[in-house]
């Protein structure tokens, strides 16, 4: 049998490699090209014409040692340290121990520590100290902008070591090891480079001396990095302070929503554990880097621009990025907390009326709320609560002159020039909206990664939950941003709560005048239709996501015939009618009402097909055809008419008919009484019998 071809993602081997190597390349680019020596970006690369090495080199903070100045012993020993503290802390403050979700290959649960939020607290109230003592100039803060580079390269080297080490050491995990340690799926393709980079080892840990066991993934993924990617932005405060002697609005509300992303992130740490990065991906160099190194040296680069160009917000402006803030954080916090409780708890009071999907495996999947919205609507509100990180940069991009030079003389008298304390001039010149490049590359970036974990989400879902996925998705159509608003309807004498999309209901006239009535309603779009059945309802929102309602019609391709796929269901109780009806016929009259001409056509073919209906359920659901279906529109009742003409001598014999003559009187009656007239003359014509005429015998009780 031939062996399966790998499953790669990102590009596979080529991609991986370019990823591997081109990334570290990219962040030290990032720095030389928005440096705080000449410009963001520096000036001789908005003439690329004339661009010289030389001219270049003149105007980045390149290391007068060359390449060897890219790191040295001093930012080696306190990168080093600081990995240290967050060891020490992880340690000894308390901590919440969790249990993860269970391995595929052996059925358990790893155990987790986590206090990452105290940690991080317990390291930013340390820095409020020495801040406090010795001001913005403390030497904590100072090395830190003064060895960027260093400290970049120092923890790009950790993650290839780290990367190298878990790789290698992953070749000892062994199948029903008493230590749960397992492969990740896609993480052991044989291609040396891809594997790498993606991680072969699921869940690596490792026991050290006074520390105990450590999840390195868990670990890498909520405490340096995030804590850093603080530290580094608090240190670009304090340059700002060193600049110019004061702090601007715009530093500070980034560095504060920053923070309070990071310290949420913290504090509701267990939610890592349904995350992809824990329950897929192996811990490779994709993680590692980007937990240690692209997160905190990328993520800062707004505070590192607005460091050296102050930005005014004022208060429109805060008020403005607040508000784009506040309603992403409140969508991925709202929607999350939803899908929380309703996992733990689906009978609590705010999600129990909510719609889902109930799958093979057991799991319910939520179509109303927050996730009838879009199938990652957290992605949503995570992607708008991250772009007013870049917003107070505004229109980026400035130029430094050196105090002293005949350039800084002639802009001090210009109007939008800042100058340092140290006499330097800061302008935007011709590097304005040049330096967006660098400050809303965070957010494009975040966009593209969200786009792509979606997509590896919507695989693994697939793979997961099968054919319940592909229902899921014709339900909920759209992947992150919502492009339709949702409209609750409520439905029936229990008031039972369904959720559609507008453009689907809009396929309907009805629905579609309704809604245009509602267009400037501010609490949201809300349709109650007490005199409907629920299931009825479903069935015709079934049938406008999938143009067919359950169960569904199929073409028996040997025969040349359609069928029904299922023969359940056939009949419904009607509580107005107050009887037994084919549900086919109250959703031909419900298409009627809803002015759905295509789903009349489909009930009215499924109700052809359907056998073994009682006598007494054909006759209520013909008065119930007649009672709400107009003159105009004779197709049901003609089906009708010419069901009990040709079974009449079963009606005969069941009693039913009867029972409707005693009743007469009605349209049901007189229409029955003229089509059996017609069908007798028709029978005496010398023509001969025509086709349909029943057979000779006593045919069942019961047949359709």
């Amino acid at each position: 049998m031939a062996s399966q071809r790998p499953k790669y993602e990102f590009g596979g081997p080529i991609g991986a490699a370019a990823i591997v190597f081109g990334l570290p390349v990219l962040l030290n680019v990032w720095f030389f090209a928005c440096n705080d020596v000449s410009g963001c970006p520096a000036p001789a690369l908005l003439h690329p014409t004339a661009l010289t090495w030389d001219k270049l080199n003149a105007q980045i903070p390149w290391p007068t040692t060359g390449i060897w100045g890219f790191a040295s012993w001093e930012a080696t020993g306190w990168t080093l340290a600081y990995y240290l503290v967050s060891l020490v802390l992880g340690a000894i403050l308390p901590a919440t121990k969790v249990y993860g979700t269970k391995l595929s290959q052996s059925g358990r649960p790893l155990m987790y520590r986590f206090n990452a939020f105290h940690a991080s607290v317990a390291q930013l109230a340390a820095c409020a100290v020495g801040t406090y003592l010795y001001g913005t100039g403390w030497a904590f803060w100072t090395f830190i902008t003064e060895n960027y580079l260093q400290l970049l390269t120092v923890n790009t080297i950790l993650a290839f070591v780290i990367s190298s080490w878990v790789y290698v050491r992953s070749f000892s995990v062994k199948p029903g090891n008493s230590d749960l340690r397992e492969l990740a799926a896609g993480g052991h393709t044989g291609s040396l480079i891809y594997d790498f980079y993606i991680g072969r080892e699921l869940n690596p840990r490792v026991t050290l001396p006074v520390f105990g066991e450590i999840d390195i993934k868990a670990w890498l993924e909520m405490r340096p990095g995030l804590t850093g990617w603080v530290l580094l932005d608090l240190a670009f405060v304090a340059q700002q302070h060193r600049n110019y002697g004061y702090v601007s609005d715009s530093i500070v509300f980034t560095t504060v929503v920053q923070t309070f992303y990071v310290l949420y992130g913290q504090y509701a740490e267990e939610r890592i554990l349904s995350m992809m990065d824990i329950t897929t991906d192996g811990l490779g160099f994709m993680l590692t880097f980007g937990d240690i190194v692209w997160v905190p040296f990328l993520y800062s680069t707004q505070c590192r621009y607005l460091a050296v160009y102050p930005v005014h917000l004022g208060w429109p402006g805060l008020v403005a990025v607040s508000l784009v803030f506040g309603i992403g954080l409140h969508i991925f916090r709202a929607s999350n907390l939803q899908k929380n409780v309703f996992r733990k708890n689906p009978d609590d009071p705010s999600v129990k009326d909510l719609s889902y999907i109930q799958t093979k495996r057991g799991t319910r999947l939520l179509t109303s709320g927050w996730w009838g919205v879009s199938r990652h609507i957290n992605y949503f509100g995570d992607l708008v609560q991250a772009s007013p990180f870049s917003l107070p940069t505004g229109i980026a991009g400035y130029v430094v002159i050196p105090a002293g030079s005949i350039v800084a003389g002639a802009v001090a008298g210009s109007d939008d020039h800042i100058t340092m304390l140290n006499g330097s001039q800061v302008i935007q010149g011709a590097a304005r909206g040049w330096g967006m490049i660098f400050t809303y590359f965070y957010v494009v970036y975040f966009a593209v990664l969200l786009i792509h974990r979606e997509k590896r989400d919507d695989l693994a879902c697939a793979e997961k939950y099968g054919e319940d996925w592909d229902k899921y998705k014709r339900i909920v159509r759209w992947r992150i941003l919502p492009n339709s608003a949702i409209v609750t309807l409520v439905v029936g004498r229990e008031a039972r709560i369904f959720a559609a999309h507008e453009d689907v209901l809009a396929k309907s006239p009805v629905f579609a005048g309704i809604l245009r009535s509602q267009y400037m309603e501010p609490s949201g779009k809300r349709i109650t239709i007490a005199d409907e059945e629920p299931e009825v309802l479903s069935s015709v929102l079934e049938y406008l996501y999938k143009d067919d309602y359950s169960p569904r019609l199929v073409h028996n391709k040997r025969r040349d015939t359609w069928e029904i796929e299922s023969k359940d269901e056939a009949t419904i109780f009607h509580q107005a009618a107050g009887a037994e009806l084919l549900k086919d016929t109250v959703i031909y009259c419900a298409a009627v009402k809803y002015r759905l001409d295509d789903l009349k056509r489909i009930a009215l073919r499924k109700q052809g097909l359907r056998t073994g209906i009682q006598c007494n359920t054909i006759l209520s659901s013909a008065r119930y055809a007649y009672a709400n279906t107009p003159d105009s529109d004779s197709k049901l009742r003609d089906h009708y008419l010419s069901l009990i003409v040709r079974s009449r001598s079963t009606f005969k014999h069941s009693g039913s008919m009867q029972s409707e003559m005693f009743n007469g009187g009605s349209q049901l009656f007189f229409d029955l009484f003229v089509t059996l007239c017609n069908h007798l003359d028709e029978a005496q014509s010398p023509r001969g019998t025509p086709r349909g005429t029943p057979r000779t015998g006593t045919p069942k009780n019961g047949f359709f």
